[in-house]
């Protein structure tokens, strides 16, 4: 009979962990889309006669936002951090990347706002970070980064790359869970004869 613990293993290995840089984008769009797309649907369907001028922007800003909504949902659904046999996946809505854990030199629990502290960002970074600061993140250093800098800030956020060491942000709820299962990851890479 086989051991129903490397079944379990192998499950939260390829559990999906959503990355609350992208959750905190979707919330901070919602609310203003919503009402964006209500009200303009609103006033489309009642179609007062001083608004009559104004439909098409009407029109255009329920269709905007209504794809706003769409996208961001979508998007919160495709980010994710999940662990394969052999690699961190990082899912982003236009990007995967793939960290191995053979390039791992480190893995530590740290606060965002000691990585980011909120008196050096620009307000609107600390608007968007603010939920987010007293979050615990797991910081991944490398030797070196899979591609360069500037090319991976074109598909994810900067606060997901290390501002002090080469590496990345990992940003989940779960983060002990996470942490947990990569370390017994990567234990059974090392004991893996290469």
């Amino acid at each position: 009979m086989s051991d129903p613990l490397p079944g379990k293993t192998q499950q939260q290995r390829r559990k999906r962990h959503p990355l609350l840089f992208q959750q905190r984008l979707s919330e901070q769009y919602f609310w203003p889309a919503i009402l964006t797309v209500l009200t303009s649907g609103a006033l489309l369907v009642w179609n007062p006669a001083k608004l009559q001028p104004y439909r098409v922007y009407l029109a255009v800003a329920l269709a905007c936002c209504s794809l706003l909504l769409i996208l961001t949902f979508a998007f919160r659904l495709r980010a994710y951090a999940a662990l394969t046999e052999d690699a961190i996946r990082v899912r982003l809505p236009f990007h995967r990347l793939e960290i191995p854990y053979r390039d791992i030199k480190n893995v530590r629990p740290t606060e965002l706002f000691r990585m980011f502290p909120p008196q050096q960002q620009r307000w609107t970074q600390r608007r968007f970070l603010e939920p987010l600061f007293g979050a615990t993140v797991l910081v991944i250093e490398l030797e070196e980064l899979p591609r360069p800098k500037a090319w991976l800030r074109l598909w994810m956020t900067p606060f997901m790359v290390c501002p002090d060491k080469v590496g990345f942000i990992i940003a989940v709820r779960d983060w002990l869970g996470f942490r947990a299962a990569l370390d017994e990851n990567r234990a059974r890479l090392r004991r893996t004869p290469r």
